[in-house]
């Protein structure tokens, strides 16, 4: 009976403890709550959201939340003062911002690293330096301006589907590693814009005006695997003076070229493996010689169901190969300056000797190269002068 008693008196002082953990507890919640509340009551005085998020979503290149705004509506006689967006990275959609100036851009928070604006009618762009990400799509954007580009972080921009005319502006940006600039009005492009990007690695100008690429001068990007020129007005595209040792995949389909320098491709894309050729009016000798290339270099070209029909030209053809045949032979010459400026330099005479035995006998062999190949477009030009006479002579037949 006593040890009943004692377990009883037990299992009553072990219940009141816990009662007084919990009351203790819900003390405390109450407690914290409270302050939170207290807390946001106060932001809320202090700050005001210009928008509140629709949604939250995820990032294609982060698990991070982001704030989805919708019908965003932002003009010049908007009280900016004391207003900010959610310090969160930023997607917005379906909009009016027609001036995203440095006033804008300045209400963001320096948390938010991701930018996004689509269909939001955006013709002006100030380029924050605290973004990494921008992505500003199907707007009207004609001018993008930043304070310094030394300061800029961001690693991706994609400006598609707008209105820029001009791509000069990435130039010193030399923290891009994708560049997207296609579906826009550039018609002209200049390699030199792109000479300090050295960590890019997509470039895609594809849907422009594009008609020339000018090519004075050098250009050597060390980093770029893609490059896209699809869908423009490029006739002709000119590899001189470029080389891009790491590009995997390169696409010039419908445009309006009728020939590649094989030698220019083979040397300025050394590693290309994927082109995209398609929808070019191909001249068909020509075709048949960049085809014959790929199949050598097991390089995989991609094709099309809408094949632009290439056309016959042999005399085109043969004034399409002559660049190639060109480029070829001032190669091998600078190989022999080589030679030359090495002979110069020996102080032995049996290996002075013996390298300019080597530089005769290698100018001896391009004399030889370019009698032969002289002597084989003089037999195919007289060969087409032959046919064109027996044509007209048939035509004249006819008609008489």
């Amino acid at each position: 009976m006593m040890h009943a008693d004692k377990a009883a008196s037990t299992l009553i002082e072990t219940y009141s403890r816990i009662l007084l953990v919990r009351q203790f507890a819900m003390d405390l919640q109450s407690s914290i709550l409270t302050t939170i509340l207290v807390i946001i009551l106060q932001l809320h005085c202090g700050i005001t959201w210009l928008f509140n998020c629709k949604r939250i979503g995820f990032g294609y290149y982060t698990v991070q939340k982001n704030c989805i705004l919708e019908n965003v509506l932002i003009s010049n006689e908007t009280t900016l003062y004391r207003v900010f967006f959610p310090p969160v990275d930023l997607e917005i959609n379906y909009g009016s911002i027609r001036d995203f100036n440095r006033d804008v851009a300045s209400r963001m928070s320096n948390k938010t690293k991701r930018l996004t604006i689509s269909y939001s009618g955006v013709e002006h762009f100030f380029l924050r330096d605290t973004l990494e990400y921008a992505e500003l799509m199907h707007n009207n954007i004609s001018k993008v301006e930043f304070d310094s580009a030394e300061k800029l972080i961001v690693w991706m921009l994609r400006l598609n589907y707008n209105q820029l005319q001009d791509a000069s502006f990435v130039s010193e940006i030399r923290s891009l590693v994708i560049l997207g600039l296609s579906n826009n009005l550039i018609s002209s492009v200049k390699w030199n814009i792109f000479s300090n990007l050295n960590r890019l690695k997509t470039l895609d100008l594809g849907g422009n005006l594009i008609k020339e690429i000018d090519c004075y001068g050098n250009l050597k990007l060390p980093s770029l695997r893609r490059l896209v020129l699809a869908e423009n007005n490029i006739v002709h595209f000119d590899l001189s003076g470029v080389v891009m040792r790491d590009l995997k995949e390169f696409n010039i389909s419908m445009n309006r070229i009728p020939t590649l320098n094989t030698f220019q491709l083979d040397k300025s894309f050394p590693t290309i493996e994927e082109v995209d050729l398609n929808n070019n009016p191909w001249n068909c000798g020509r075709q048949m010689q960049i085809n014959s290339l790929l199949m050598f270099k097991r390089i995989k070209r991609h094709t099309s169901t809408t094949r632009t029909v290439c056309h016959e030209d042999f005399l085109e053809q043969m004034a399409l190969s002559a660049p190639d045949g060109t480029d070829k032979l001032t190669n091998r010459l600078n190989s022999t300056e080589m030679l030359r400026l090495k002979q110069l330099k020996e102080h032995n005479i049996d290996t002075r000797l013996a390298t300019a035995q080597k530089r005769v006998n290698f100018l001896e062999e391009i004399v030889n190269e370019i009698k032969e190949a002289t002597l084989e477009l003089l037999r195919k030009t007289k060969h087409l002068y032959e046919m064109n006479n027996l044509r007209m002579s048939r035509s004249i037949n006819m008609h008489s």
